[in-house]
């Protein structure tokens, strides 16, 4: 069975921008490795709603397509508060709006080095460079700087642990000076060098 945009992309209203932002965050699941549900609560949630969307695919009653939707909107939404648990700590559900879309900026933008500097993240959303930073932390416990290199850190390992690429790969695809610079860096915040830490958890 597969989704189409009906499914997906409703259409444009203000009641729906929520639905198009979960999907901004399910764009970024493939950088967590593992299951990308971490509440076990949730897992057999899921289950069950794949099966409803399931059975309304496969029997075709009358308001199928919207209910499929609406099950779809569901799914988006758990899966989302999973994600979330692997945002910055002091990111909770009332956080506010502005800081998620410059997270979901900095994870879209990861791989474009200029589009990371302060100065332009300031200019995007209209924020002064000085409040940005104040701001930042304290909505997140983390500087901006902090948080980049804490993503790129789990980039790394995501890639270290489930695929093939070469070290200097890596290094040349998150803008590392070389594959030294990012051996030091990962080694002094893991413990261990790449190539340690893929052979010792892979």
């Amino acid at each position: 069975m597969s989704f189409n945009d009906i499914y997906i992309r409703p259409k444009a209203s203000k009641e729906n921008d929520w639905v198009q932002r979960m999907e901004y965050i399910l764009q970024n699941a493939s950088h967590r490795p593992g299951c990308i549900l971490k509440n076990r609560a949730d897992k057999p949630l899921i289950a069950s709603l794949v099966q409803a969307i399931f059975n309304e695919h496969t029997f075709l009653q009358i308001y199928h397509v919207k209910i499929i939707q609406q099950i779809v909107n569901t799914l988006i939404l758990v899966v989302a508060r999973n994600i979330a648990l692997k945002l910055p700590k002091n990111v909770k559900e009332n956080t506010g709006e502005a800081v998620l879309d410059i997270l979901h900026y900095i994870q879209q933008n990861i791989f474009e080095q200029g589009k990371l500097r302060s100065e332009t993240i300031s200019q995007t959303f209209g924020i002064s460079l000085t409040y940005l930073g104040r701001y930042f932390k304290k909505q997140t416990g983390e500087t901006l700087q902090q948080y980049i290199s804490n993503y790129k850190l789990r980039l790394i390992e995501t890639r270290l642990l489930h695929s093939d690429m070469r070290i200097n790969e890596i290094a040349n695809e998150l803008n590392f000076t070389d594959e030294s610079h990012l051996h030091r860096i990962f080694k002094k915040y893991k413990g261990l060098s790449p190539s340690e830490y893929r052979k010792k958890y892979t």
